[in-house]
């Protein structure tokens, strides 16, 4: 299931602000997994390996 990108980082600016993550699962689909965990890691702080 890809995801449009745009709208990717429209929902990814508004989770943020209330600190939740609801993108993260769908940013690893439209990522491979790769990059997105990497992403979602330093805008949370997390260590995703």
């Amino acid at each position: 299931m890809w995801v449009n990108v745009e709208r990717f980082k429209r929902r990814r600016k508004r989770n943020e602000k209330r600190g939740e993550k609801v993108f993260h699962h769908a940013g690893e689909v439209w990522n491979g997994g790769r990059s997105a965990s990497r992403l979602t890691a330093s805008n949370y702080g997390e260590r995703r390996e």
